[in-house]
């Protein structure tokens, strides 16, 4: 991160953070043997140590979805068998489909990364609403917004609004999002900043967030006095390694950039 600090003179540059201490990964991060987190647990290797089977819960099975929302421990008991095989007998069964939370960072690294001035903020959701997905998919601005910036002052306001906006669309070259100004896209989000707050668990993953009243995507009203519009004005956005930017494209080092806007 100081590192990010000092090239910031030359170019937009920031870390983004994840706001929990629970990541969430598709298939079990699936290596060409089987489950990583499975060989690491027989191997010993990559710096895993014991594996904590009631740390790792299955988010989504859509084949099996009495198993969602339980440990690796819990199902290992319930099929009678070891933990590393229940594990794979998921996998096997499920394939891509299956989705597991890990219990495994620390608030305090949370906390400490957040108050950088370097830091974004993101979601880092995987787009599944099926089984019991990750509590970030609903949760995760009404979190920064109401727990960590009003309730424990980790930063202000103020700042906690402008990691979410137009830090990462400067840093993404998002052009003309991020800010209320002439001639800016209008994606506006009207809150209380009283009242916002995550409704989103683990058990019960899909609970709106509270204090929102109004939504608007480009202009148009995604949101209104609380309840779904149905309208969809969304749009895919670009940045500038798009090929269809105007000198878009990959680049083979970050100094090959011109970042000027």
């Amino acid at each position: 991160m100081t590192d990010i600090a000092r090239g910031r003179d030359r170019q937009p540059a920031g870390s983004p953070l994840y706001v929990y201490r629970y990541v969430e990964f598709p298939k079990w991060v699936t290596g060409r043997d089987g489950p990583v987190i499975v060989q690491n647990a027989e191997e010993g290797t990559a710096g895993v140590g014991d594996t904590d089977w009631n740390a790792i819960v299955i988010a989504s099975a859509p084949g099996h979805p009495e198993w969602e929302g339980h440990s690796v421990a819990d199902l290992a008991a319930r099929l009678g068998q070891k933990p590393q095989d229940a594990a794979k007998t998921v996998v096997d069964l499920e394939g891509y489909g299956a989705v597991v939370i890990i219990h495994s960072m620390h608030e305090d690294d949370v906390r400490t990364v957040m108050a950088h001035p370097t830091t974004m903020i993101g979601s880092d959701g995987i787009p599944t609403l099926a089984g019991k997905p990750h509590p970030r998919l609903y949760g995760t601005f009404a979190k920064v917004l109401g727990y960590y910036a009003r309730d424990e002052h980790v930063l202000s306001l103020a700042d906690a609004i402008h990691r979410l906006t137009l830090f990462p669309a400067d840093v993404l070259s998002l052009k003309n999002r991020g800010a209320l100004k002439p001639g800016y896209f209008a994606d506006v989000v009207v809150f209380d900043p009283a009242t916002i707050a995550e409704r989103a668990t683990y058990a019960n993953p899909h609970r709106l967030a509270v204090g929102v009243d109004d939504v608007l995507v480009n202009g148009g009203f995604a949101l209104k006095n609380g309840k779904p519009t149905g309208a969809h004005t969304g749009r895919f956005v670009h940045g500038r390694a798009w090929t269809g930017t105007s000198n878009g494209g990959c680049r083979s080092s970050a100094a090959a950039w011109n970042w000027a806007k």
